[in-house]
């Protein structure tokens, strides 16, 4: 919170470069401990740096519903008194995390790794088949964890099980070297790739596991809610946000399978309570959208198979409605 407080007086003082470098942190910092409150005030204090007209700035509704009062006026005044700066100095439009605004605009990197592995540069997929395959099995270890530290003998572990410890930790030392050259020659300007003591951590500007995190985080709290519509509107962003399983190119490797089953579940689980929040609140194609998508993700919930049907029923839809119920029971066939 400090740090937005520093960045909107800095702001007020048309201090361009200290205010990105500001935002840098604070958005870093809300992100790590999922703070929406500081998340949006941060949106708020870099777009109004760089536009004189509040009127486009998409995160208002957001705004608004998070309780933010006063929000809209403050960041007027920011508006208003940052409107002078020279265009170079302009808060959001220099913005990377931990870099100072510039002027100069670094590629944008965004790391998948739901439904399939993929890192981006300003929007272009990078050639992995460049890096060795234990490399690249040490990538995605790492992308498993995105932003949290990995030891080393967990990272050995997981990439050579069995060898001598000397050996691996010569292994892994060359394989993250490897990975280093390889994201610096595919284009990528940032390290993310760094390490502390024996501990290693993969940090992209963008992730899809960071996303889910946070729709999922943001989902738990419209629990306490009474309010069905911001429920289920919560319950498919997450939904949205989970194209697919975790890594699935890794198979059924041991490192990989206890957190894509512990993402499976929580979506398949948010999924489910989505549909029936939808059901009860008569928003039956919303319902039928969470529970196909519960299905899908984990067939083997009886209950989302029963709900859909339920759903198509509402709609009218009982062709549907049946070659649900089949579907269902070859599942249930397969598995008895």
């Amino acid at each position: 919170m400090l740090g937005l407080i520093v960045a909107a007086g800095l702001a007020h003082r048309a201090d361009g470069d200290h205010v990105a470098t500001c935002l840098a942190e604070s958005r870093a910092a809300a992100a790590a401990v999922g703070a929406p409150v500081l998340l949006a005030w941060a949106d708020g204090i870099g777009f109004a740096c760089d536009h004189a007209d509040l009127a486009s700035w998409s995160g208002a509704a957001t705004a608004r519903r998070l309780g933010m009062d006063g929000c809209e006026t403050v960041l007027s005044g920011i508006a208003r008194d940052s409107h002078t700066w020279p265009v170079p100095q302009r808060a959001t439009e220099t913005y990377r995390e931990g870099a100072p605004a510039t002027g100069i605009r670094l590629p944008a990197t965004t790391l998948h790794c739901l439904g399939e592995f993929r890192l981006e540069i300003d929007g272009a997929a990078m050639d992995l088949a460049v890096l060795r395959p234990k490399s690249r099995t040490l990538l995605q270890v790492l992308a498993a964890n995105h932003g949290q530290f990995v030891h080393r003998e967990t990272l050995i572990e997981a990439v050579w099980p069995g060898v001598p410890a000397d050996l691996g930790t010569h292994r892994l030392h060359v394989a993250a070297s490897s990975i280093r050259r390889g994201l610096a020659a595919g284009g990528c300007d940032e390290q993310p790739l760094q390490r502390s003591g024996d501990a290693y951590r993969l940090r992209f500007e963008h992730c899809d596991l960071d996303r889910l995190t946070l729709k999922l985080e943001a989902w738990q709290r419209t629990s306490s809610l009474d309010d069905p519509s911001a429920r289920v509107a919560a319950g498919l962003a997450v939904i949205e946000a989970y194209p697919g399983e975790l890594l699935p190119e890794a198979g059924a490797a041991e490192w990989v399978l206890p957190e894509r089953d512990r993402l499976c579940f929580q979506v398949s689980t948010v999924a489910l309570e989505t549909a029936r929040v939808a059901q009860a609140a008569g928003r039956l194609a919303d319902g039928v959208q969470a529970a196909q998508r519960c299905v899908s993700v984990d067939p083997l919930r009886d209950t989302a198979w029963k709900l859909l049907a339920d759903l198509q029923r509402a709609q009218g839809d009982h062709t549907a409605a049946q070659v649900t119920l089949r579907e269902y029971g070859r599942v249930a066939a397969a598995l008895a």
